[in-house]
């Protein structure tokens, strides 16, 4: 459920209040979740997705930091979120460190690549950006 209330209050066209309410539904659920299964990493990885819709992405990597601790092999969705929060805060490296991860999925998604092309500009690495775009 949370992940639901998290989603809806990242989307477009959402007023602040809407948001914020959104938001702290999802947080309530979180809050559930990790009362529940303290070490959960789909609990975690909804806390750093809610922190990211609100903009706290230095939360935000916390929380996906944590999930990546206790999630069993590769989790391509949290190492994604890791990754964009990451850049978000201004460390392009240790969100290549996450996207490379997240791309080694081989069911990773295009937005992954996209993510991992933004990422490589974001580090002045212009050609490598573009043989990321071909993938």
């Amino acid at each position: 459920m949370a992940n639901l209330y998290a989603d809806r209050a990242g989307e477009p066209g959402i007023d602040a209040d809407e948001r914020d309410s959104l938001a702290a539904t999802a947080d309530m659920y979180v809050e559930d979740a990790l009362g529940e299964a303290p070490t959960g990493a789909s609990a975690a990885q909804a806390r750093g997705k809610i922190k990211s819709v609100l903009g706290k992405y230095r939360e935000a990597v916390q929380w996906f930091e944590r999930a990546e601790e206790q999630s069993r092999g590769i989790d391509w969705r949290n190492l994604y979120f890791l990754a964009v929060a990451r850049l978000r805060v201004g460390d392009a490296g240790a969100a290549r460190e996450a996207i490379v991860q997240a791309i080694s999925d081989p069911n990773a998604p295009p937005e992954c690549w996209v993510t991992f092309g933004q990422i490589l500009l974001e580090l002045n690495e212009p050609n490598e950006a573009l043989n990321a775009a071909n993938q």
